[in-house]
């Protein structure tokens, strides 16, 4: 593999578990999980994972779905869509 496939391998890897690193990081931030709590406890935890996931979306303009993961590494979700 040449360093240009390398690269487009690590990037590829990287879009298919994005979602699931943003919740990993909102999981691990103490200020952040804090301020998702209070946002689950207002309006429920489905809503608030279906807004973080389309902010996550929005951030990435052209990336599309592939395939919902069911084996996410992050405990705040069931699943997660991932890109390409």
């Amino acid at each position: 593999m040449n360093t240009e496939e390398i690269a487009a391998t690590a990037v590829s890897r990287i879009k298919e578990r994005l979602t699931d690193e943003v919740f990993l990081l909102i999981q691990t931030d103490r200020e952040l999980m804090a301020d998702y709590l209070h946002e689950v406890e207002a309006h429920g935890w489905k809503a608030v994972n279906q807004t973080i996931g389309r902010v996550v979306k929005r951030a990435f303009p052209g990336i599309e779905n592939t395939c919902r993961n069911r084996q996410p590494e992050s405990v705040l979700v069931q699943s997660f869509t991932e890109f390409d």
